[in-house]
């Protein structure tokens, strides 16, 4: 009997092309088959599951930003920067001015499709996200705010 390839029909059968797609679909299956177990697990031989799977999803995306409506500041998790309007300009800084405050109560995650800046939507955030009235804003939890948008933005980095 001959050796039998894929792509090779065996020549003592009659039914030449159904061997040749028995023997490709079997090989698909074994390749299907193979990259499924690496999916799922496999075994190291001792009994025990080695599970092998994908990494998680990020939390944070590259435009995923913090609104602060009351302040009209937005923060840019994935770069660190704060976004201000001064007049007509919009400016870009790492370190807010200290007479902005920041209060995590009113903060709006903004997550945009895009990679224009924020403040190119912001007639359409100002509209949505109304700031709430009667919420004083305490200097400590601006401060406590700035530390944790510090610290979002180091982890983000780490990854």
């Amino acid at each position: 009997m001959k050796k039998q390839f894929l792509d090779k029909p065996i020549s003592n059968t009659k039914n030449t092309k159904i061997t040749t797609t028995v023997v490709k679909l079997m090989g698909g299956g074994l390749i299907a088959a193979t990259m499924l177990g690496a999916v799922t697990g496999c075994s190291n031989g001792s009994g025990s599951t080695v599970v092998t799977a994908a990494a998680p999803a990020p939390y944070y995306y590259p435009y995923d930003y913090y609104y602060y409506p009351y302040s009209r500041v937005y923060f840019s998790i994935s770069t660190g920067y704060y976004y201000y309007p001064d007049g007509t300009n919009w400016i870009k800084v790492r370190t807010l001015p200290p007479h902005f405050r920041l209060n995590p109560v009113n903060r709006v995650t903004v997550r945009l499709k895009t990679n224009q800046p924020p403040y190119r939507f912001h007639n359409v955030h100002r509209k949505q996200y109304v700031p709430r009235s009667r919420v004083r804003v305490d200097p400590r939890r601006d401060r406590i705010e700035r530390n944790a948008n510090l610290n979002r933005y180091k982890n983000y980095r780490r990854r």
